[in-house]
């Protein structure tokens, strides 16, 4: 729920959804954190986007979630799949505004 009433307490300023899901990421898996992590910062140093940032960041989480050496299960590959909606669903206009912006 912090997703959605954080906005309020905050001032509407963003971020507080995508910091606990890192840190949520930490504690569970921390090679795969700093692997996306890395990658984050790798996208916003090169389009400075952060939102495009984050949204590859989740993404690549979702990727590597499914590769053997982590030793994951169903439930994590299901929360990785459902982190990874969760962002892109919550960063649609962002999206939309990078892909006008980029191609038009």
């Amino acid at each position: 729920m912090n997703n959605f009433k954080g906005p309020v307490y905050f001032g509407f300023k963003g971020g507080k959804g995508a910091l606990t899901a890192v840190a949520v990421l930490f504690m569970v898996n921390w090679v795969m954190a700093l692997l996306c992590l890395g990658f984050f910062v790798i996208i916003v140093a090169l389009t400075r986007y952060v939102s495009l940032g984050t949204i590859c960041a989740t993404m690549l989480f979702a990727a590597i979630s499914f590769i053997p050496v982590f030793g994951n299960t169903l439930y994590f590959y299901l929360f990785a799949c459902l982190m990874a909606w969760v962002s892109f669903f919550v960063r649609r206009s962002s999206s939309q505004n990078i892909w006008f912006y980029t191609y038009v």
